[in-house]
C-alpha cells in the first residue's frame, strides 16, 4: 500500500514532467490529491524538504530505469522504447536539466542524469566493442540529451518520434566525422 508521502511525491513528481518547478505549489498537490495542505506541511515541513524528497524519488526513479537500460541489446530500438515507456521520467529529467527553472534551494539534481548516462556508455560499449573513449562518450551523451530533452513533450514522446531524432544524431555525427576525415561512423545509433 502506497503511503501518504509517497501520494504526495509521486504526485508532484507527475506534475514535474509536464510543469516547471514554479508549477507545483502545495494548492494545486492538495486538489490533485483532494487533501487537505496542512498533510503537506505535516509530512514534509517545507518546499525545500518535498523538492528534496522529489529529487531523491528520481534518483530512486533513474536505478530502475538504468536496470532496464542495462538489459537492452541496441540503442534502437531497445533504448528508444524504455525511453517511450519510461517517459514520465524522462519527462522530469528534461525540466530538471533543460527545459524548466532550477530549484531555488540547493538541491543536487544531476545524480540521476549520472546513473542514465552511465548505463547508456555501457550500452554503446556494448554495441561498439572497438570504442575505448569514455570520457568522450560522456561528452556525447550529454549533448545528445540535451538534444532530445530539448525536443519531447507529454505529446511527442513515443518510439517513432525518439526514432526520427536518432536519424537526427546519426546524420549530425556522420557530418562531423566527415569535417573530422574519420573513417567510419561510430555504432552508436545502431548503424
Amino acid at each position: 500500500m502506497i503511503s501518504k508521502v509517497e501520494k504526495w511525491v509521486k504526485a508532484g513528481y507527475a506534475l514535474l514532467a509536464t510543469d516547471e518547478i514554479d508549477g507545483i505549489n502545495i494548492e494545486r498537490l492538495a486538489r490533485v490529491l483532494k487533501a487537505n495542505k496542512s498533510g503537506f506541511y505535516h509530512y514534509f515541513g517545507t518546499r525545500e524538504e518535498y523538492f528534496k524528497s522529489l529529487v531523491r524519488y528520481h534518483i530512486h526513479r533513474a536505478q530502475i530505469v538504468a536496470a532496464e537500460i542495462q538489459q537492452c541489446d541496441a540503442i534502437d530500438p531497445d533504448l528508444l522504447l524504455v525511453i517511450a515507456r519510461e517517459k514520465v521520467f524522462f519527462l522530469v529529467e528534461a525540466q530538471l536539466l533543460v527545459k524548466g527553472k532550477p530549484f531555488k534551494a540547493k538541491i543536487d539534481t544531476t545524480e540521476a542524469g549520472r546513473i542514465i548516462t552511465d548505463s547508456v556508455v555501457t550500452l554503446w560499449r556494448k554495441q561498439n566493442e572497438s570504442f575505448t573513449d569514455v570520457e568522450g562518450a560522456l561528452a556525447t551523451v550529454d549533448i545528445i540529451r540535451h538534444f532530445i530533452y530539448g525536443r519531447i513533450d507529454a505529446q511527442n514522446i513515443n518510439y517513432q518520434f525518439l526514432h526520427v531524432l536518432a536519424e537526427e544524431i546519426k546524420v549530425i555525427f556522420r557530418k562531423n566525422l566527415e569535417i573530422h576525415k574519420a573513417s567510419a561512423t561510430p555504432k552508436y545509433f545502431g548503424g
